[in-house]
This record gives structure tokens, sequence and C-alpha cells, in this order.
């Protein structure tokens, strides 16, 4: 029985993310339909940028339910969560400074092939669900 329950949950969980990820992907195209029409690039480019990221914490949960399990004192592992985040975070946010007037001074900070590079929706997605993951993941007893 307990084969049966656990993979009763994880099918759910898979059903789940499924629903979150085509929702999120039907809710970029209507942010871009609508950008055609207003011009306004920022609601596009806010979802962009946060919705890997809450994909990656979504896909961390297993491993915070699996932590809850556990007896001890909670802890938050820095060196890990530093590692990572700082060179996602890095590349996350190229999209915003590239579109936003007043952060244009620091694209030198940015390679011209890194924009061309990670300014697509593939890069953007996999590092963001890389630092949204490593967020939660970095938390265990």
């Amino acid at each position: 029985m307990n084969r049966y329950k656990r993979f009763v949950r994880i099918f759910l969980y898979s059903l789940f993310m499924i629903v979150v990820l085509l929702s999120g992907e039907h809710y970029r195209q209507l942010l871009k339909r609508m950008m055609g029409r207003t011009y306004n690039p920022w609601p596009l480019i806010f979802f962009t940028v946060t919705f890997p990221i809450i994909l990656g914490l979504l896909l961390a949960i297993p491993h915070i339910i699996g932590e809850f399990k556990k007896e001890g004192k909670w802890l938050y592992d820095w060196i890990i969560f530093w590692a990572v985040q700082i060179p996602t975070f890095y590349i996350i946010f190229i999209l915003p400074i590239m579109y936003l007037p007043v952060l244009s001074p620091l694209t030198f900070l940015y390679p011209r092939y890194l924009l061309i590079i990670v300014g697509q929706q593939p890069v953007l997605t996999v590092v963001g669900m890389a630092a949204g993951y490593i967020s939660l993941a970095a938390l265990h007893k």
C-alpha cells in the first residue's frame, strides 16, 4: 500500500507541475500579445524573470517535504546559495537591465555576446529554475 500512496503523490505532483507550466506559458503568450498592443514590455519582462524562479521553488517542494520529516535544527547552506545565486542573478537580470533606461549604464557588465545568448527564453528559464530550486534546496536539517 505504501508504494501505491507514493505513486499517487508523485503522479499528482507531476500533474500539478504540468498544469502550472502550461498555465504559465499561456499567460506568457497573453502578455506577449498585450505588449504588442500597448508597447509596454515590463509585464512580460517581469513574468519572464519571475516565473522560472517560481517553477524552481515548486520543484524543490519534494526536497522540503523530505526535510520536514527529519529531526533536528533547520540550517541554511549559505555557501551553496551564494555560489549559485550570484551567477544566476547576474544572468537573470540581463533582461531588465537591457530595457530599463536608468540601468543602461550597467550594460558594460555584460559582454555583447552574452546579451544575445542569454536574452533568449530557454536560457532564462533554465537559469531561473536553478535559482529558485537552490533557494529552497539550500534549506535542510
